[in-house]
């Protein structure tokens, strides 16, 4: 009598349901860690283009009308950082633009989170920082 080695059916499918089980406990862990990064670098570009902005109003007397004078030399400004202040357009982790607002008294630039809209809770919260004249 011969014996043959292998796995049986019901074997495999055990196997199969095992792994779909656990790929789809490691995916939802990870989702959440995606979103916190996201925020993290939301923060981070926040604080970046905060500084752009000051060193652009110690350098050109004035407030950025948009977010593009970091990047593109204005015609009005003669003392303008070679370069430019930020390297690429303003856009959030999850690609949408950030919101840039001039005020009658300083300025605010806002993320509003992972769906893109104002308000929100928990990874959909507004991010922003303003400052002053």
């Amino acid at each position: 009598m011969c014996k043959r080695a292998g796995f049986t059916l019901v074997e495999m499918l055990v196997v199969v349901t095992i792994i779909a089980i656990l790929s789809t406990l490691v995916i939802v862990k990870l989702s959440g860690y995606s979103d916190r990064a996201r925020v993290a670098v939301a923060k981070s570009h926040l604080s970046q283009i905060e500084s752009a902005i000051r060193a652009f109003r110690e350098d050109a007397g004035r407030l950025p009308i948009s977010l593009d004078e970091l990047i593109t030399k204005p015609a009005d400004v003669k003392n303008w950082q070679e370069g430019g202040y930020l390297s690429q357009p303003a856009v959030d982790p999850w690609g949408h633009p950030y919101v840039y607002i001039v005020t009658g008294t300083g300025y605010q630039v806002i993320c509003y989170g992972r769906d893109g809209r104002e308000g929100g809770t928990g990874y959909d919260a507004d991010l922003s920082v303003s400052g002053s004249l």
